[in-house]
């Protein structure tokens, strides 16, 4: 079994939050972390590769799901807009919260896949700007929204933060479960450090060019990050005659904090992977 101490779930949860609302990770990220962490075997209940496949249908259902909602809620503010509806609003914004939620399990669970962490935030259940922005939209809907729905969004927050705590928890579950030679979470762990590394250098950018941390992130900055990432991504992480990295679990587990922290690069070149790129490959 590998340590994890409460430092590292304590980063890791900060991490994620920050990455995610920054827009620097999406829920593609996420499901790939996911499934790149967990045991190949006796995990999923169903192969590994469905799982890391699974991400856009599952995606095209849930975007499904929140054009319906969005629609509904549409129709009554139609109906009801010159009136007095909050007794019919709060009904029928329980309702389909619920639904939405309730659907969703179900379609994870018909994938045996219900294991997978994904958050479906209140805000794109009720507000959602694709079918707002349309000829579908009821008029003055963006307008009204905030007032509508504010005591349904206040507690969105706690939420997010509920839901990365158990995804830290358990994506560091796995790691501690693991052996220390098992390639898999090794791997997966680089993979995350990469994330940290774009994560740092992006945010030292920001730093000193003034943007404040709480602000939007400027494009400059999401390209950078982006850019950064894509560098590290395409190393070969597991030829050892072309990178130096972690070779254990621990190790791939301690290279995420130092990128974190430090802005460590997880995985650096050789000499012979630099030779191959200016076109000396090597002989046979």
């Amino acid at each position: 079994m590998v340590q994890v101490t409460r430092e590292h779930k304590k980063t890791l949860r900060k991490f994620l939050d920050l990455a995610y609302g920054r827009d620097y990770m999406f829920d593609d990220d996420l499901w790939e972390l996911q499934a790149e962490l967990a045991p190949t075997e006796g995990y999923w209940g169903t192969g590994l590769a469905n799982v890391e496949q699974g991400y856009w249908e599952f995606e095209q259902h849930r975007q499904g799901l929140l054009r319906g909602a969005h629609a509904g809620l549409n129709a009554v503010f139609n109906i009801q807009r010159d009136g007095d509806w909050s007794d019919g609003r709060k009904q029928m914004v329980q309702l389909i919260i619920g639904q939405v939620e309730e659907y969703l399990s179900r379609y994870l669970e018909e994938q045996h896949i219900e294991k997978m962490r994904i958050h479906t935030s209140r805000y794109s259940i009720l507000c959602n700007w694709e079918i707002a922005q349309s000829e579908y939209g009821v008029p003055g809907m963006l307008k009204r929204r905030d007032e509508l729905f504010a005591d349904y969004l206040d507690g969105e927050e706690s939420e997010l933060g509920t839901y990365f705590t158990g995804l830290a928890g358990e994506l560091l579950t796995h790691v501690r479960n693991a052996e220390e030679d098992d390639k898999h979470i090794r791997l997966g762990l680089v993979d995350l450090s990469s994330y940290a590394y774009a994560f740092w250098h992006t945010e030292q950018w920001r730093y000193k060019n003034g943007e404040i941390n709480d602000a939007e992130v400027s494009h400059e900055a999401l390209d950078l990050f982006f850019n950064t990432y894509e560098e590290m991504n395409k190393l070969p992480t597991n030829n050892p005659d072309f990178v130096k990295g972690p070779t254990t679990v621990s190790e791939a587990l301690s290279a995420f904090m130092r990128a974190y922290k430090q802005g460590v690069p997880p995985v650096e070149p050789t000499s012979k992977y630099s030779d191959m790129l200016n076109g000396g490959w090597p002989a046979k």
